[in-house]
């Protein structure tokens, strides 16, 4: 049980509150995770999304609003909306910003977030824009946004050459539902996570008992 934040009485506020479905004592405090939900027809709840703007990247939580804050630093940027694409079950940061300075931003804007801020806070895409579109009601109109391509963020495929580096690549073509992963690809931007590397991990202990029956 959480006693709540130490030395954020406002945070405690917000956040911790009356238990009104239990008496025990133990259980006299409620966390307001932040977390929107439906109810489904048979009772359980679905995961719709946030009040907040807080989102898991490569499983840490970061809050958008924050990586919009650091690019805002930057004296070329003078607007700057921060979205997340779906990369299988994971997501992925993409900052649209408003610039007059020429030429492709993403690397100067990623090498300046990468000085202070984990590497999961750095915007997988950087797309530049001559302004942010606006709903009536002046929020980022998210429909308007550029769509982005996911398979920008494959390697050059490279093939393998060796045995062992084709039972590595199929294993990981049968979790991912692809046919051309190679060996430069990126677990996590193949859109990995917890339940694929478990499945590979079983891929691989199949790979092994088999070749050893043959040997033996």
């Amino acid at each position: 049980m959480a006693a709540g934040y130490l030395n954020r009485e406002d945070e405690n506020i917000k956040s911790f509150i009356s238990n009104p479905f239990d008496n025990n004592e133990e259980y006299s405090l409620l966390y307001r995770t932040g977390d929107l939900v439906r109810v489904l027809s048979d009772g359980s709840f679905a995961f719709v999304g946030r009040q907040d703007s807080q989102v898991k990247i490569r499983g840490n939580r970061v809050e958008l609003s924050q990586v919009e804050k650091i690019i805002r630093e930057i004296d070329y940027v003078e607007d700057v909306t921060v979205q997340t694409i779906k990369n299988g079950s994971n997501n992925e940061l993409v900052a649209y910003v408003v610039s007059g300075k020429a030429g492709d931003l993403k690397d100067s804007i990623c090498e300046y977030i990468a000085e202070s801020k984990p590497d999961y806070m750095v915007p997988s895409f950087v797309i530049k824009l001559d302004e942010i579109p606006l709903t009536i009601n002046a929020k980022v109109n998210r429909q308007a946004l550029p769509k982005v391509d996911i398979n920008a963020l494959r390697t050059d495929y490279v093939p393998p050459s060796t045995e062992n580096e084709r039972a590595i690549v199929d294993a990981f073509n049968i979790v991912f539902n692809q046919k051309d992963i190679g060996l430069n690809d990126d677990f996590m931007r193949l859109g990995g996570d917890s339940i694929s590397s478990i499945r590979i991990i079983s891929l691989f202990q199949k790979i092994i008992s088999f070749a050893l029956l043959r040997i033996y």
